[in-house]
């Protein structure tokens, strides 16, 4: 049975419900209207209240057609006292507050009503609770896991993070939340630059970053600055890789988690090491070391670990002209490389071979970067792939030899299963 005739607002149970605010905030008005006549509104009051035909309604609510006109959401709003700013218009002229003659105000806001819309939450604690801890997880599955497997986890992890900060909740929870989104972006940044999208890679760096700023967590920022660079050291450019880490390193610099400035600093150690800059890595690297003593346990997003260190240690040692410091160094830190970890076990063999390359090796080097490719195989993602190529061309000088032939086939076999690793 439909409300009174002559009531064609919009009840007021139905403005402070989720799925409505949610409706309003789409513009999807389908839903609004649906919502609007399961709570007692007819077609008809609808239809006279918004100057929209009855069948137009109709259409609209069975998805037919759209509404994308500023003037009908106006319509809209002033028709069914819908406030403005849930359509995302003006506040309108009918919202203003009544005065009596006293000039006190009718509807004056109590205390009691800030305070609850300060803490009401869509979503319970308890649930949030399961989804930081499931980012977690994903974070923690990332070493190990191919790209494949991982993304469908981390995009439907991030829908559903999506759809919690559509709905009005309380500062707390609106913070975790966009947290537990900076975290996804990252993770979703590096899975595009695996599979070789290097545009939508780096749009997701950028949400990572944002969500860190308006978390106002430089922690988050830092990390999310981090993941970033580590594209752009990828793709090969080290200077932008630099001025990431740079920011990164100060926003992490004399804060509790140790950890994470290691991290920070052991990637800004590589950066350097690879733009041509040999004291400055070498200074980040005792800064990276220096922060690791006393580091809290690793966990969550925070894995960096002394095999991690040790391994980018041994990397800046190649760059710099010391291949046999860095082979010594890399030898110990695969063997403390989780086996699991095929990427990173796969990176560190490659250096080992650019490692034996310098010492005048060729054939046990081509034998080394084939083992890498072996580590890696079914996970050849693109920053292996790069790696790969980068060591086939150092191997071009030796060329007619039939190690270095052998291990040109066996780079483009490897290769030629993902079209967009191709090169």
């Amino acid at each position: 049975m439909h409300r009174n005739e002559r009531d064609h607002s919009i009840p007021a149970a139905l403005i402070e419900r989720p799925e409505f605010i949610a409706a309003c905030q789409r513009h999807d008005i389908s839903t609004v209207f649906a919502l609007a006549e399961r709570y007692g509104l007819s077609r008809s009051a609808i239809s006279r209240q918004t100057e929209i035909k009855t069948d137009h309604v109709r259409e609209i609510i069975n998805g037919r057609r759209a509404v994308e006109s500023f003037a009908v959401y106006e319509r809209i709003a002033d028709g069914l006292r819908i406030p403005g700013t849930m359509l995302g218009l003006s506040p309108r002229s009918w919202e203003t507050v009544a005065v009596d003659q006293q000039g006190s105000h009718e509807d004056e806001l109590q205390p009691w009503q800030l305070a609850d819309a300060l803490t009401r939450s869509s979503v319970s604690p308890i649930a949030l609770d399961q989804m930081e801890r499931a980012a977690m997880k994903l974070a923690g599955m990332y070493p190990s896991t191919p790209p494949e497997q991982l993304m469908p986890q981390v995009l439907g992890l991030s829908g559903r993070v999506h759809e919690v900060l559509s709905l009005p909740s309380s500062l707390i929870v609106k913070r975790r939340s966009v947290q537990v989104a900076g975290i996804l972006a990252g993770l979703a940044g590096h899975i595009y630059l695996d599979l070789g999208d290097r545009d939508r890679s780096a749009s997701f760096y950028e949400v990572g970053r944002v969500a860190g700023e308006e978390a106002e967590d430089d922690g988050l920022i830092a990390w999310a600055l981090t993941m970033q660079s580590i594209g752009q050291f990828f793709e090969g450019d080290p200077a932008a890789a630099v001025e990431y880490l740079e920011e990164a390193a100060r926003l992490t610099e004399g804060g509790t988690n140790r950890r994470r400035h290691a991290w920070v600093s052991a990637q800004l150690a590589r950066a350097y090491a690879t733009d041509g800059d040999s004291n400055a890595a070498l200074q980040a690297l005792e800064q990276a070391s220096s922060s690791f003593e006393g580091a809290d346990e690793a966990g969550g997003i925070d894995f960096f670990d002394e095999a991690r260190l040790s391994g980018i240690a041994g990397t800046c040692n190649l760059l710099i002209g010391q291949p046999a410091a860095a082979s010594e160094i890399l030898a110990d830190a695969l063997n403390h490389r989780a086996v699991e970890d095929q990427k990173g076990r796969s990176l560190l063999t490659f250096d080992l071979a650019s490692c034996l390359i310098d010492t005048g090796e060729i054939e046990e080097a081509c034998n080394m970067a084939s083992t890498a490719l072996n580590v890696a195989s079914g996970s050849i993602v693109q920053p292996i792939a790069i790696r790969a190529r980068a060591l086939r061309q150092e191997l071009q000088p030796w060329s007619e030899l039939g190690s270095v032939q052998a291990f040109g086939e066996h780079l483009r076999a490897q290769l030629s299963s993902t079209a967009a690793l191709e090169g």
